[in-house]
Formats: C-alpha cells, sequence, structure tokens
C-alpha cells in the first residue's frame, strides 16, 4: 500500500506531544462533566453554551401533571437548545421520555415540553392515566445560552 504525501501545505499544526494531549484530554473531560451546577460546556452561534441537569421529585402517580419552573434554575425557556429527560423506573431501567415515551403497544406513557408561561418558563412532564411513576426517580439534562451573553 502506497503512502499518500500532501505537498504544499503550510505547518500551522500543533506538535503532537504527550503534553498537549493531556491538555486536550483535560479540556474535554471539563465539557462532558454533567453536574447539577451550570457549566459552560461549548459555544452556540458565538455566544456560551451551558449544560445543567436538574432532578426531579415526586413525579407522582396515574395521570399527574408536573411542571418544574426554569427561572429558579436560571434557565430562559426560549434559550434552550437542547434537553432529554430520562427516568429510572422500579426495576432500574433508564428511560428516554422526551417528547415522548411509549409502551410496547404503542400508548403514549408520558410526555415532556418546555414552553413559556408569561414570564415563567416550565419544563412539562405529563403522564397518562394508569401509569404510575411514583417510585421513579427523573432528571432533565438542558443545554442553553443566555440572552445576557
Amino acid at each position: 500500500m502506497a503512502l499518500i504525501e500532501f505537498k504544499d501545505l503550510p505547518d500551522t499544526t500543533t506538535p503532537l506531544t504527550a503534553e498537549n494531549l493531556n491538555n486536550n484530554f483535560e479540556y474535554l473531560n471539563e465539557k462532558n462533566n454533567y453536574s447539577t451546577e451550570e457549566k459552560i460546556i461549548g459555544v452556540f452561534k458565538s455566544k456560551p453554551l451551558y449544560r445543567q441537569i436538574i432532578e426531579i421529585s415526586e413525579l407522582g402517580a396515574s395521570g399527574v401533571t408536573k411542571n418544574i419552573n426554569l427561572n429558579n434554575h436560571d434557565i430562559e425557556g426560549s434559550q434552550v437548545k437542547n434537553f432529554n429527560v430520562f427516568l429510572t423506573d422500579r426495576n432500574g431501567t433508564i428511560c428516554q421520555i422526551n417528547p415522548v415515551w411509549f409502551a410496547l403497544d404503542g400508548t403514549i406513557q408520558c410526555r415532556c415540553l418546555i414552553y413559556n408561561s408569561g414570564t415563567t418558563n416550565v419544563l412539562r412532564i405529563v403522564t397518562a392515566s394508569g401509569v404510575d411513576l411514583s417510585s421513579c426517580s427523573a432528571w432533565a439534562i438542558i443545554e442553553y445560552t443566555k440572552t445576557t451573553d
């Protein structure tokens, strides 16, 4: 097999050294750190991109709507770029429920959305009638920018 040789390219690369690799791994580990504290994880359209995990308690029994006020976490709903909601059921199975979690028979078990209600930004989780999530734990991973940046 012949090697490909690149010619006439400017030498703009950083030399590959163990120190450079370690610095890059530390940077990537920092950006991939999930926390209940607000963390800057990158840039979106020239603005800092933040990530925060919100732990959700008391999902409740059948047919319950759970509203989480995102203002309490300094998150503007209109600035959310990505969100995922997960729950762990009584058997320890992790399920992703956004925007909709379906049962095997195709019926909707749970759905979630983010919306703005006046000046309040809300993460809403709605469980279907007959679906008891009272023994489940849940969390939301939300990535967002800020209008103040």
